[in-house]
């Protein structure tokens, strides 16, 4: 299962449509520094790109690990 992120509605639905035909794929609002515990230990691998640029903090980096199986 993969999962993808994002707080902006319009790369949700861009990853909606380029992930047609994959249902391992899911889109899902919220920002990364706050995933929900159902999302624990749930994908095999994180792709980040630039979002650990604008992290105020770890908190970001931590979350990323902890949806990892």
């Amino acid at each position: 299962m993969s999962s993808a992120f994002d707080v902006s509605q319009h790369m949700l639905a861009l990853a909606e449509q380029r992930c047609t035909g994959l249902p391992q794929v899911t889109p899902k609002p919220s920002k990364v520094e706050h995933l929900t515990e159902e999302d624990d230990a749930t994908d095999d691998a994180v792709v980040c790109v630039q979002t650990l640029l604008c992290a105020p903090d770890v908190t970001a980096l931590i979350e990323l690990l902890r949806v990892l199986k």
